[in-house]
């Protein structure tokens, strides 16, 4: 499965996904604390994320969802930061 990034995150990242495995339903709060116990890069990349303080969107087969929200391995995840606009 892939973890795409996208805008400020994949400039932050240095590249456009992250790849794991999903085994089971796993909330996806749960899924990126483990992603980031276990890849030092996305680690490194969440500790910019809060350093530069933003707040991130959870994105799953195309719908805005929460941290407690279970993904399986055939979902797409996507990271969006905030959007602004005028």
């Amino acid at each position: 499965m892939r973890l795409r990034l996208y805008g400020l995150l994949k400039d932050l990242a240095g590249r456009e996904y992250f790849e794991f495995v999903v085994n089971a339903p796993t909330p996806i709060g749960k899924l990126i604390n483990d992603l980031a116990s276990k890849d030092v890069s996305f680690r490194e990349f969440l500790e910019k994320v809060r350093k530069a303080e933003i707040n991130v969107m959870f994105v799953v087969n195309d719908s805005i969802v929460g941290e407690d929200f279970l993904i399986n391995d055939m979902d797409e995840v996507v990271l969006l930061p905030p959007a602004a606009g005028g």
